[in-house]
């Protein structure tokens, strides 16, 4: 195997992996933290303040609110982690061995469930928004529409994409190892 020293690029790699890996600790850390802020504050609110209701007069609102909230951050706080595990063997200059596809093949995977879980969360949430308007009488005439963009999906195929080509990347190096 080739060592960091004989192929200049491989030491780039190595520090920009390296840095990489130093900012998804950050936003590992600062999204733990906000997650315990925002969740905090919908399920245990300050002493004396009024309970916080995401739609007013429903606990269904705020019950979604904290579902959805628990779900983005546990889904982002899991994606950190799995590039976490691709930059493991990087930082060590191998980019091409087991670890690296199978994460990138279990983080298209964790990709592809966020872009499901948003669709439905936003058809729940559009759903709800218009229920509780309906009752209060605010907007009978109203119409609910969501959003919803495809890049989740598009993010998901690069990286199912991207696992494959590592994984050829793994075929080339071991030629390459039993070659000398």
């Amino acid at each position: 195997m080739l060592t960091a020293k004989e192929v200049p690029d491989m030491e780039h790699m190595i520090k920009t992996a390296k840095w990489i890996d130093r900012l998804c600790l950050v936003l590992f850390a600062a999204t733990a933290v906000s997650a315990a802020l925002v969740i905090g504050g919908l399920v245990l609110p300050a002493a004396g303040a009024a309970v916080p209701v995401i739609f007013p007069g429903t606990a269904a609102g705020t019950g979604f609110a904290l579902v959805s909230a628990v779900l983005s951050f546990g889904a982002f706080l899991a994606g950190i982690a799995l590039v976490r595990q691709i930059l493991r063997p990087m930082k060590d200059g191998r980019p091409f061995c087991g670890v690296v596809t199978r994460n990138l093949r279990r983080l298209g995977i964790l990709t592809l469930i966020c872009a499901v879980l948003d669709l439905g969360c936003q058809t729940f949430g559009a759903g709800l928004i218009a229920r509780t308007m309906a009752a209060a009488g605010e907007g009978a005439e109203m119409v609910v529409s969501h959003r919803w963009s495809p890049l989740l999906l598009i993010g998901a195929a690069l990286l199912f994409l991207m696992s494959y080509v590592f994984r050829y990347g793994e075929e080339l190096q071991q030629l390459s190892d039993e070659t000398l």
